[in-house]
């Protein structure tokens, strides 16, 4: 299979059990491409920014849409979720699904973080509502608890609303283990640091680049993440 079915960058692609691809581009659009490489435009309102998370164990698309809504889309059935009132002029500056797919958090470009059980997603209910200040970016470290990105480092958030701060000096890219509660960043100058999200520490560090780390990802059912250099470098890292 071979298919343009986007005029820019794709930010997303998922395939269905059918073995067709579901795709989300900047170029606005959120497209089906079928076997016989055919495509169909699901959506044209795709924000811009390319903001989404994807629950995989639910099949279900959260993004920014146009002008400054949250769209939802249910991938495994191909449909549109109707638009909650909770989701409307959200702003949003990032987009995080918990590991079920049972929870919603997202932080406006203010840096209020508000977290939805989306059990039923056309009719999501509020459990968190809390101003993180400076924060720009969200990811769920389990089924309880967040990581906020900040302009100092990082803001772990409990359901109960009770915070700790890890102070990180360069900007990072980041990922998370729910099941053995990690999180590993990357530094823009190579280094890698691996936090233990129960305690909120950092309990060991390595050198992955010789600059910039551009990807970081744990494999799953191993405690190994695999990254790659901006100068074109991969690798793996034994967390072992």
């Amino acid at each position: 299979l071979r298919a343009v079915p986007h005029g820019d960058n794709i930010r997303w692609a998922e395939g269905t059990p059918d073995g067709a691809i579901v795709s989300l581009s900047i170029d606005g659009t959120i497209t089906r491409t079928s076997r016989d490489q055919t495509s169909v435009v699901l959506a044209r309102d795709v924000s811009p920014r390319g903001r989404f998370s994807y629950a995989a164990a639910r099949g279900l698309l959260a993004y920014a849409c146009d002008p400054a809504e949250l769209c939802l889309w249910d991938v495994l059935h191909g449909t549109r979720i109707p638009a909650a009132q909770e989701f409307h002029d959200v702003q949003l500056a990032g987009i995080a699904f918990s590991p079920d797919g049972s929870q919603l958090a997202l932080i406006s470009q203010t840096g209020v973080l508000r977290v939805f059980d989306v059990t039923a997603p056309a009719q999501p209910v509020e459990r968190l509502h809390l101003d993180t200040k400076t924060g720009v970016a969200v990811m769920f470290v389990d089924e309880d608890a967040i990581a906020v990105a900040t302009q100092d480092g990082l803001e772990f958030v409990r359901m109960t609303g009770d915070t700790q701060t890890l102070p990180v000096p360069d900007p990072f890219v980041w990922d998370a283990s729910a099941a053995d509660h990690l999180m590993a960043l990357a530094t823009m100058r190579g280094e890698g640091l691996l936090v233990e999200t129960s305690h909120v520490r950092v309990t060991s560090h390595a050198t992955l680049c010789h600059d910039t780390v551009s990807g970081l990802k744990f494999l799953p059912g191993q405690r190994t993440v695999a990254y790659s250099c901006r100068e074109g470098t991969v690798g793996t890292w034994d967390l072992q």
